[in-house]
């Protein structure tokens, strides 16, 4: 039976902890599987509550403080903590991040497949089923995973064939600098995949209901540092990797595009946080990243903000308008975290939304900021609608493809995207 620890990374969280450690410590105890905490907090509130659980008899919890002097970053933390378990007797270390739960079944699916002794196994928490597929070529997965690899949680790692053998002050020096820093580990899971001799790499797929991040609404620790981190530090990372890895510049491209939409470098702008300078700054990594927005970024840098609002969400607003004045329903399709910051933006525009809609109801909450959360089909067979499609862009062709289909059934719908 292979040895698992997991490490969670908290700061300042307590109440996630607590969330944590009640929903999976019994779980994980009958899986022999030890759970570490590793907190940077400047209260004692974590450590109370995690020997509040060690006193009850949970011999595979402990609890380390990561001093703020040493573990100066988020992103050194990951790399020292991986050099220390790396000296430990563990099989497999799973680090994660502390506001992420997992259901029993999710982990006996991981317990039973880490029997296949892989090097690397990458977690995919969105699909639709379970499922297991090995990675057999490099270049065709950096595009595939870079991005999701930069969420904690995603990567379970051999500790006697992936981290040991790691030259630490060769990946610091390369990977933990100022201009790439944010996806140090990103850089470093690939350039020692690329160092290993055919290495076993396992891709693990999980229905969404399997993980839940109960703080998927709230905004990003980094978001003021949005431009410079999904930028600069992507760019940086992805071009610093070896040279074998030949996919790069289509990887470039797969960052996630919501963070870098119009209406993010809005969001961004309004708070002072993307000015013309950082257009300047950042042009380079604009034009390889998203290249197709180029141009939005330009005129969002320079025009005044409310101007900006007008050219980009004028024509939005004057159909929301239009069809209010119809007497349709103004939906947002999508009840994720992207859903939900439209919803926020709409509202502070004086824009009330009817309704979320989604495909199915199963893994989303009833309702998001006192508004419903609908499945669509049952929603619309009984109300006209505008809707307006609010999630990530690789996912709307199926959005379109399904509205389509429910518009073919008879449900009187228009739909536009949002960013």
């Amino acid at each position: 039976m292979n040895k698992l620890c997991i490490c969670i990374l908290t700061y300042n969280r307590p109440e996630a902890i607590s969330e944590v450690l009640e929903k999976e410590l019994v779980f994980l105890n009958r899986y022999s599987t030890e759970l570490g905490i590793f907190d940077s907090s400047e209260s004692m509130e974590t450590e109370l509550i995690v020997e509040k659980y060690m006193n009850q008899g949970y011999k595979n919890l402990f609890y380390q403080k990561c001093d703020l002097g040493i573990y100066t970053s988020a992103s050194k933390k990951i790399y020292l903590i991986y050099e220390e378990m790396m000296k430990k007797s563990y099989d497999y270390i799973w680090m994660i991040h502390d506001h992420t739960t997992f259901n029993e079944t999710a982990f006996k699916y991981i317990f039973d497949q880490l029997g296949a002794n892989g090097d690397f196994y990458f977690l995919e928490m969105r699909a639709s089923r379970f499922s297991v597929n090995r990675i057999l070529e490099l270049n065709d997965f950096l595009p595939k995973a870079a991005l999701s690899l930069a969420r904690l949680g995603t990567a379970i790692v051999r500790r006697e064939s992936f981290l040991e053998g790691t030259d630490w002050k060769h990946m610091s020096q390369k990977y933990l600098r100022e201009e790439n820093c944010g996806y140090c580990h990103v850089g470093y899971y690939f350039e020692r995949m690329s160092e290993l001799k055919n290495p076993r790499i396992i891709q693990l797929e999980f229905p969404r209901e399997c993980f839940v991040d109960f703080k998927r609404y709230e905004k990003l620790g980094w978001h003021s540092a949005s431009v410079r981190i999904c930028l600069g530090h992507w760019g940086n990372t992805l071009m610093a990797l070896p040279e074998q890895y030949t996919s790069k510049m289509t990887a470039l491209q797969t960052q996630d595009k919501w963070l870098l939409s119009k209406y993010k470098l809005l969001e961004y702008k309004k708070s002072g946080n993307y000015r013309i300078s950082d257009f300047l700054k950042y042009r380079k990594w604009i034009r390889l990243i998203m290249p197709e927005n180029f141009c939005n970024a330009f005129w969002v840098a320079v025009l005044p903000y409310k101007t900006a609002v007008n050219k980009y969400f004028a024509k939005l607003l004057n159909e929301i308008e239009k069809q209010r004045k119809a007497g349709n329903k103004i939906c947002l399709y999508g009840a994720g975290k992207d859903g939900f910051e439209c919803f926020t933006f709409l509202s502070e525009l004086d824009v009330k939304v009817d309704s979320f809609l989604v495909t199915k109801t199963e893994g989303n909450p009833k309702q998001l900021g006192g508004c419903p959360v609908n499945r669509a089909d049952e929603y619309l067979k009984n109300n006209s609608a505008f809707v307006i499609i609010a999630i990530l862009p690789k996912g709307v062709p199926e959005v379109k493809t399904y509205l389509d289909s429910l518009a073919a059934k008879g449900a009187d719908l228009s739909y536009m995207e949002f960013a």
